[in-house]
């Protein structure tokens, strides 16, 4: 690639030296403009092949996170299973209040369709929320 280049640029160089509207000097800018299309499909072809390489190196990369991601999720399960084992109630109690919290999710996303405004239960704390 660099001798292409290298040429273009020897040519535009005897470019100058050319008597202009001659024949020679349009020769010489058809050649430079040959020179500077091989140069640019050399650039885009390269171009391709590091895309190609990359896709190939992502592709490999995907699948071993993949993989490791298998494992973590086997690795998560048996400690969820040695969890539920050692401490049933614990694991009950946790459900409990997460269905708690989820409930009172709800309740709040209610109010706020209705007011406008969230934890507020009466009409003048409402209006402070909302305006303050």
């Amino acid at each position: 690639m660099g001798v292409v280049i290298e040429a273009r640029d020897e040519m535009i160089e005897k470019l100058l030296n050319l008597a202009p509207g001659s024949d020679e000097q349009l020769k010489q800018a058809q050649a430079i403009k040959i020179l500077s299309e091989v140069d640019l499909n050399d650039r885009k072809l390269e171009f391709e092949i590091d895309k190609e390489e990359t896709r190939k190196l992502e592709r490999s990369y995907e699948y071993q996170h993949s993989e490791l991601d298998r494992q973590l999720m086997w690795i998560d399960r048996g400690l969820r299973l040695l969890e539920i084992w050692a401490n049933p109630l614990a694991s009950l109690r946790k459900t409990a209040m997460n269905n708690k919290v989820r409930i009172q999710r709800d309740v709040m996303g209610y109010q706020y369709e209705e007011t406008g405004v969230i934890g507020s239960h009466t009409f003048n704390n409402a209006q402070k929320d909302k305006y303050d």
